[in-house]
């Protein structure tokens, strides 16, 4: 019974792990793809150039995720190398994970709880990059809206866009 119940505790808190650290690589997999087209974007000469607002919290957000990955990581090694002690905790005398203690538990705790604040700070950060470049998009819409339809040669001449 002992065997299962920390099977499971390991099979949950490896799940959690590995679920931010997936979350945080496509997060910092997007966000790389974005900056990549906006550079190449920027590079051609003869399209307007796309300037972001905020993009101090597009680099802080890669940073956040990217140390989320790190942590995910020294917190599967922390139940790796933990994996015999949980196999020997009596789990028939605690109510809640907060009771066990043993030595080696603290970054049992620390590590997980870390990775998952940087991986929220992370989305808190590109959600309020979203929000400073909204009106970025609605102007390029605009932009793309004035441009889109070159005036006809004659008044009967229909535009594509109607």
């Amino acid at each position: 019974m002992q065997v299962e119940t920390a099977k499971s505790v390991i099979a949950q808190m490896g799940g959690q792990i590995d679920l931010l650290i997936t979350l945080a690589l496509g997060i910092c997999g997007g966000l790389t793809a974005l900056l990549l087209q906006v550079t190449l974007h920027n590079g051609d000469k003869n399209k307007e150039a796309v300037i972001f607002r905020g993009t101090l919290l597009l680099l802080l957000c890669l940073l956040c995720e990217g140390a989320s990955i790190i942590f995910g990581y020294l917190s599967r090694g922390a139940i790796t190398s933990l994996t015999p002690k949980l196999l020997r905790q009596d789990y028939s005398k605690i109510d809640n994970w907060t009771q066990t203690t043993f030595d080696g538990s603290g970054p049992l705790r620390a590590l997980p709880a870390l990775q998952g604040i940087l991986f929220i700070v992370g989305i808190v950060l590109v959600l309020l990059f979203v929000v400073a470049n909204v009106n970025l998009h609605r102007s390029m819409k605009r932009n793309e809206a004035t441009t889109a339809c070159a005036p006809p040669v004659s008044r009967d001449a229909p535009c594509d866009r109607d």
